[in-house]
């Protein structure tokens, strides 16, 4: 076949010859059986090889390019020391260096790669999102080629034949059919969207496929924020207050520019740590106390107790102004506020309560 190659294109005469010395074979998961010449001539058979930075093996998968990549960003990443070391730069330089000299010779033709859980242990889940991205972003645009393109016709052709027995192998194109099945899309839509101009008179191609793509590559770990945190709920609002502090204490740390700054703010973040960590024990402590006062309250079957004592555990002590003018300080009620009808009616039904409990 090669050969047949080589004598066309000299027929052709266009000035292109296959150079012998330089040309390999290598084959995925097959044997040789026979020997591939060109004017007679064996070529060799190796079983990886490096094509515009990437490396192909013969086991047709990423790992031994991720493995690679690993090594040329750490290497990337060593040649900088003296930029993360340095106190003069800012930590947010710092990133912008990091995301320019080193995360870009990580994640160079991650569009291609295979992510497997492994892949993703190994160059940590903040750079799987990035890659995701990559890979639609590459996607969209063969999407929008030629229908003869070949890049267009690899990534939607399907094979003909059998496959060996286990579990299938994860592909890119698997990848990908996972992801239109979260989004409930197939391939007709996902091409059609891709190609369309615009699905609205407002938007464009690009902002179309953007916003698929966006929708495509969330990861599905919802990692909740600093507004999104829920504390335990014996934790008191002094004792968020001290947190927060203990949170700017530890931001004052990183942003800290000499390493007498640095001493200083490690040194407040100790007291402030202990302190915190001090005032969730006393907490945790009268919590205790209010459950344990409220199990003999229920014992005795006394139930406007337990209902102070309920009150007084569950909610905020707020001023409340009464009728009269007089401020005074009660535990008023996130939902409902405390009233003499609501005492009445729990008085009055105190028995009964009391036997159902």
């Amino acid at each position: 076949m090669m050969s047949e190659f080589h004598s066309s294109i000299e027929v052709a005469a266009i000035s292109l010859n296959i150079h012998k010395g330089k040309s390999k074979i290598l084959l995925c998961k097959i044997a040789c059986i026979n020997q591939i010449t060109i004017d007679g001539e064996d070529l060799e058979d190796v079983k990886t090889f490096t094509y515009l930075g990437s490396i192909v093996d013969e086991h047709a998968g990423s790992d031994a390019n991720v493995k690679a990549r690993i090594g040329k960003a750490r290497t990337a990443y060593l040649q900088l020391n003296n930029i993360w070391n340095s106190k003069q730069l800012s930590t947010d330089t710092k990133i912008t260096i990091f995301n320019t000299n080193v995360k870009t010779v990580l994640l160079y033709e991650a569009e291609a790669w295979r992510t497997t859980k492994a892949t993703i242990q190994k160059i940590q889940i903040s750079a799987e999102e990035e890659i995701r991205k990559k890979s639609w972003n590459w996607i969209g645009h063969t999407l929008r080629k030629a229908p003869n393109c070949v890049t267009g016709q690899a990534l939607t052709w399907n094979p003909e034949g059998q496959r060996k027995r286990g579990r299938p192998k994860n592909t890119l194109r698997r990848e990908m059919e996972t992801d239109m099945r979260r989004m409930k899309k197939n391939w007709i839509e996902l091409e059609r969207n891709a190609q369309n101009r615009a699905l609205k008179e407002e938007t464009t191609r690009e902002d179309n496929w953007k916003r698929i793509k966006q929708a495509l590559t969330s990861t599905g770990h919802n990692r909740p924020g600093r507004s999104k945190h829920r504390h335990k709920k014996f934790i008191s609002m002094e004792t968020l207050n001290t947190i927060q502090e203990r949170r700017n204490k530890k931001t004052a740390i990183k942003n800290s520019r000499t390493r007498t700054e640095e001493v200083k703010a490690q040194a407040k973040y100790t007291g402030a740590n202990k302190q915190v960590k001090s005032s969730i024990s006393v907490d945790k402590q009268q919590y205790v106390e209010g459950l344990t006062s409220t199990a003999k309250t229920v014992t005795k079957g006394n139930m406007k107790q337990l209902y102070d004592t309920t009150k007084k555990h569950t909610c905020l002590l707020t001023p409340v102004a009464p009728r009269g003018g007089a401020t005074t300080n009660r535990y008023k009620s996130r939902h409902f506020q405390e009233t003499e009808a609501d005492m009445k009616k729990i008085n009055s039904n105190r028995k009964q309560l009391g036997r159902i409990v």
